[in-house]
């Protein structure tokens, strides 16, 4: 009987130990997964500018390095703007993206884009992340960037825009209102004076 409880206890024991390495290696997983980077890319516009924007922004927990574009087609962009985004970051490469940094760089106007209807392409992000034992891992990822579904919307300016856009002008009266009162006093004091 004790052969049998000295054997169950040891069986017992071996299935603990399996149990700790399985959880101890799970908690490494987990641990390692949750530190990645993850970076996407998108389409944003601003209203009040009325542009589109390319944005790339880090979500993930992790700094992704030697960030690479090794697929765009500039069919999106504005002619006149290609010169522009063609020496920027798409060109240039990230060395080290943060996480939650973002860059973003204008690819068109919201009236331009009316005269492209159809502007779609596919984005390939390219970029490396530190693996286990700090090794790093190139990793590649593709997106759509729809500008087409940015057309035909009617957008109207933000409540920060028209705010802006009134204390720019109450900014304006008061220097107009100032200098009239300046000339005002100018000629209170030349009467004053015998002038």
């Amino acid at each position: 009987m004790s052969q049998i409880m000295q054997f169950g206890a040891e069986i017992a024991t071996i299935v603990a130990t399996v149990i700790s390495m399985v959880s101890l290696w799970l908690a490494i997983k987990i641990y390692l997964e949750a530190r990645k980077p993850h970076v996407v890319a998108g389409i944003e516009c601003d209203t009040d500018a009325g542009v589109l924007f390319l944005v790339l922004q880090n979500l993930g927990e992790g700094a992704a390095y030697d960030v690479a574009f090794p697929e765009f087609d500039e069919a999106i962009v504005d002619v006149e703007w290609r010169p522009h985004v063609a020496n920027s970051f798409l060109k240039t490469g990230i060395p080290l993206l943060l996480p939650a940094a973002k860059r973003t760089i204008a690819i068109t106007s919201l009236r331009r884009l009316n005269d492209n209807p159809e502007a779609t392409t596919n984005f390939v992000i390219s970029y490396r992340e530190r693996g286990l034992g700090g090794r790093k891992k190139r990793v590649q990822e593709s997106f759509v960037l729809d500008c087409a579904s940015f057309t035909g919307g009617l957008y109207v300016k933000s409540d920060l825009f028209r705010l802006r856009n009134a204390v720019e002008r109450s900014e304006k009266d008061l220097h107009r209102i100032s200098k009239t009162l300046s000339s005002w006093n100018d000629g209170a004091d030349n009467c004053a004076h015998g002038g």
